[in-house]
This record gives C-alpha cells, structure tokens and sequence, in this order.
C-alpha cells in the first residue's frame, strides 16, 4: 500500500466540466488524506504466552481481555512524506473502524502522543486476532520496541501523559478523533520529521473486559487521517482557466458554418504528489469551477441535475474525483453516490467490489464521508441515520457495498472522491443527483484522465453535454475523444441518443474538429486525414456507425468537446477522453 498527497498534475490530463456558475475557487488551504505507515498491538506481557505481536493482521486492539490483560495500539503516519516543508497544520482529524466489541458499552478511547520509534515485523495472529502471534524479528510488543534487541523504557509503550484526543466508542462503526492537540502533534511531526513516533490508542483498563477492536491499515476500512494544511508558498500545480466557446448553427448547405456562441470556463486546481510508502490514500483536493452557455440565451440560475462519471479507478494519483457546483441563492439537495458492484449486471468488466465515497467542499475540508450505504457515518454535514431517505430517495444503490451521502448544499464548489476499499481498484461511477428537480439540467464532472466517462441526458439548447479538459505538461498528449448513444441500449439505459454528433474547441473557443459517425472522417482544424484506421487500431472505436469518434495530438491548453443529437434529438449519450499515451 502506498500513501498520496494532494494530486500532482505534471503532464497529467485532468478533467473540468463546464457548468453555468461562476465562483471562487479553491482557496489557499489544502487536504490530504492518508493511511497509516504501520500499526501494531502492544498484547500485555505473559510469561507463560511469551512476546507477542500482530504486525500484519487485520485488527489492533485496545482495552483489557475477560482475563484482565490489557491491549494497546500503535500506528504512525508519513507526515513529512505528505506534507510540504514549512506548512503550517489547521485542521487534523482521524477516522477510526471499530469492528467488534466485548459489549456495546461506551468506552473512553485517547490518543497519546508516543515518545519513542517501534516496529512492524511480519507477526500476524490467527482467527479473531485477540491472542496475538510469537513476535518477530522487529515487532513492537509490550515489552519491545523491535523486537527482541530494543525495550521500552516502560512496559506497553513510552508515551506522552497529555492525551492528544479522545473518543467515546460505543457500538460498532466509524469513529472521528479530532483535537487542537492532534494539531499541535501534526505540526511537530511536519517540522522534525525524526520526533514522529505516532500515537497510541488507550482504552479503559481499570476493569474488565473493555477490549475494543479496531481495524488496521491491511483491513478494508483502514485508519484514515485526515490533514488540513496551508503551503508556505502557492501550489505547485498551475491553475488554469480554460474557456471553450461552442454553439454550431449549422445551415442548410453542405459547408455548414459553426458559429461559436457558448462560453464554457473551468478552472480544476489540483495538488498531489505520489509517494512510495506502503500506505494508500491519497486525497486530491480539486476545485472546479465552470461556466458554460452554449448558447445565446441567457441561464439565470444554475440547476444541478445528473451527473455521472464512469472511470477506471486505480490508486495514488488515480482515484476517481468528482467535482460539482451549486449555484443560486437555496441550497441544493442531492444524493452522491458511489457505485461499483451492480455495473457487472451490466457487463462492464472489472467493477470496483467496495467503493468508499468522501465529500468536500470549497475550501478542501472534508463534511461527509460513507463506506457501505446501509451505515451511516456520521460527522460533518451528516448529522443523523440516512439510511431511510436515502431508500426514500429512490435512487438507493442496488448493492450493500456501494455507498451514498444525502446532503443539502449551499452555493458552492464541491468534490465528490471515490477510491476502492484497501487500495483496490476497479470500474466505478461517482454520481449526483438532483432530489430537488428542475427543468434545463445541466451537467458537470471532474477528473483525471485515464479513462474518463460523463454520462448525461442530452438535450437541447443550453442543456447539450459539455466536457472540458485541460492538457497540461511539456509534450502533446494523444487522445480519443468518443460521443457514445445507440450502444447504451443493450446495457439496459433507458432513452439512448441515437445519433451523437461530437466537436472539439481549444481554449479560445474556436472549432478545432469534428465528427458525426466515425467511419466518417470530417477533415478539418487538427484533423488532417482519414482516422478511420486510427479509431479501429486505438481499440476504442465505437461499437455503433451512429456514434463518433475524434483522434487528436494535443498540444497543453484547454479543451471542450460538446455532444449534440442530430436534429436536435436528446436522449442519454457518454462523452469520453482516453488516454492514448
């Protein structure tokens, strides 16, 4: 497993769908979210049991046993690894699964704040995992540091007194540790990286049982903490604005001239860099911002409507990101949905088994998050059970393991981030949907490119699809772009457009090529010849003549590609950019 910071976007494609908004972008602060580098059970000494450890297992556990031993926890996090120099730490929070519990009975859990490195060796402790297993050469025990050459100073671990947070647990679920002291703990960690020994979780041991179990970083629900920081200096990453014009009128002669009245701006702000560690989260915090009018009549109020993107979801830099903003002076009610299971019905292969779904807002904080859609998490904007709206809601996913937030928003900029439980990857679908409805939905997702796929009722007038998508980096980037309708049918979509027609627009907004049937290749601005040939060898052509097809070496800028129906017709219809690199 291996840890993320926030995107980096060298050379990288990413995706910013025009909306009719306008709005601030991102602000100076930014968000990680990361696993823990390692994480161990401190399993109370018995001569009679010898040293014992549990360095790979799926659990750690605080607390004291029917036998009255005591458990305690460790984990550490590669904050330096994930942090810039010199940032200055205003927010931090830890999300924590306890998955099994003595009894349901309340108990005090605390963060303390070690004083000294420990191990992970290869130990991992057979069934339930509250036994232990024999130590092995570096494992932390309740004796050892590293196991059997360094002890503690103090048997079950040398920690600091001053509990760095604490949280009552309860039943089984997700628990959130937050507190100024965690943030104090994070800053000196960040600024001597050689002090970060990590935490240790206490539970009640003044009687028992109390024993707590919790889920470690090989789990499916590892431990995810959550960091909010300021860079001493302005992100790395480029902001772009791109600005895509784009409304045809065609006319009734065979050399129709496209007329460019639409305006789609979008600014996507991205900072992320990979690392190598074994710890697999990473947190883009991407903001986009979208203006579209394709065309001249004038949209006085944005209206969320459905907005879905299908993609490829990997790890590091790849997770699958969904920016969406709300417009007007109500708030907006919608459900966000991660959906991965219920696609292989459907025939789209390798779907995502677990997808976990965060929500941020604006300004990169994180105000809701779910694992499972039939549990609640609560926390943030998520205030009570939603089990219940959410089945009301008519739009429940149709697989326990997917996962859906309900949630009434405010004007503003908001990312959806879909990732596969344990670093799993997979074909997911981030999703938002409008519970509030209007007419003249409009349409917005963000992501990066690898595979990349916007589905979206086509309509007309202002509510054509739009997708733009900046290119960024030194070289130019060879892309596929699709505009997908009469195949949806025989995956069951309902009202399929069944006859896309597809444009290209740069950044100034002028026409740079198009297609309508990509067995038919239309010569004009990037296109230079037939890429008929092309389409079929990229093994992306479309399955259906109808359908079309543009393949394009673009040079870095910003691009909007809009699908219309053919007379005006509507219906549902995909706009896709593949990554042909």
């Amino acid at each position: 497993m291996k840890a993320a910071q926030p995107l980096k976007s060298y050379s990288a494609l990413l995706i910013a769908l025009a909306l009719a908004c306008t709005g601030p972008g991102l602000a100076g602060a930014a968000m990680i979210s990361i696993n823990p580098s390692k994480d161990n059970t401190l399993y109370q000494y018995n001569p009679n049991e010898g040293d014992l450890s549990n360095a790979l297992g799926f659990h750690f556990f605080t607390g004291t046993i029917l036998m009255g031993e005591s458990r305690r926890g460790v984990l550490a996090f590669d904050i330096a690894g994930n942090v810039p120099p010199g940032s200055t730490i205003t927010g931090v929070s830890l999300s924590m699964n306890m998955s099994k519990t003595i009894d349901g009975t309340a108990r005090t859990t605390e963060l303390h704040k070690l004083l000294a490195d420990w191990g992970e060796g290869t130990s991992r402790a057979p069934g339930e995992e509250g036994s232990g297993a024999p130590a092995t050469p570096n494992d932390a025990t309740w004796r050892h540091r590293f196991y059997d050459t360094i002890f503690w100073t103090t048997q079950g671990g040398d920690f600091s007194a001053t509990v760095s947070a604490s949280q009552s647990v309860g039943g089984l679920g997700q628990y959130i540790w937050s507190s100024t002291q965690m943030i104090a703990d994070v800053q000196s960690w960040l600024d001597n990286p050689a002090s970060n020994f990590g935490w240790l979780v206490l539970g009640v041991e003044s009687t028992s049982p109390t024993a707590k179990r919790f889920d470690t970083r090989e789990s499916a629900s590892p431990p995810v903490l959550t960091i909010v920081y300021t860079a001493p200096t302005p992100s790395p990453s480029p902001t772009v604005s791109p600005t895509a014009t784009a409304t045809a009128t065609p006319t009734a002669t065979a050399t129709a001239t496209a007329t460019a009245t639409a305006t789609a701006t979008a600014t996507a702000t991205a900072t992320a860099t990979p690392t190598a560690t074994r710890t697999p989260t990473p947190t883009p915090t991407v903001t986009p911002t979208a203006t579209p009018t394709p065309t001249t009549t004038p949209t006085p109020t944005a209206r969320l409507g459905n907005i879905s993107t299908r993609a490829f979801v990997q790890t590091g830099d790849n997770v699958m990101i969904g920016g969406f903003i709300v417009q007007g002076t109500e708030p907006k009610r919608v459900i966000i949905r991660a959906i991965g299971p219920e696609l292989g019905q459907f025939g789209v292969p390798d779907p995502l088994q677990d997808p976990t779904l965060e929500l941020h807002d604006g300004t990169g904080a994180l105000i809701g998050t779910n694992d499972n859609w039939q549990t609640t998490i609560i926390g943030g904007i998520i205030t009570h059970d939603q089990v219940q709206e959410i089945q009301d809601s008519g739009y429940a996913p149709g697989d326990g393991r997917e996962s859906a937030i309900i949630a009434d928003l405010p004007a503003g900029n908001y990312t959806a981030i879909v990732r596969g439980v344990n670093s799993t990857i997979g074909v997911a679908l981030v999703e938002v949907y409008d519970l509030s409805p209007q007419t003249n939905l409009i349409h917005n997702t963000n992501s990066i490119l690898g595979n990349i796929s916007t589905r979206s009722f086509v309509q007309t007038g202002d509510n054509v699809m739009i997708g733009g998508f900046i290119v960024q980096g030194t070289q130019p980037k060879r892309v596929i772009i699709r505009a997908i309708g009469p195949e949806l049918g025989q995956f069951g979509v309902p009202d399929p457009l069944q006859d896309p027609t597809l444009e290209l627009h740069d950044g100034t907004g002028a026409l740079i090529g198009r297609n309508d049937n990509w067995q038919t290749t239309i010569i004009g601005g990037v296109i230079t010849h037939d890429q008929v040939q092309e389409i079929q060898d990229s093994g992306y052509a479309p399955g259906d003549g109808r359908e079309s097809a543009i393949i394009a070496d673009l040079p870095a800028g910003n691009y909007t590609a809009i699908v219309r129906g053919v007379n005006s017709t509507t219906g549902v219809a995909l706009v896709e950019v593949y990554d042909l690199h």
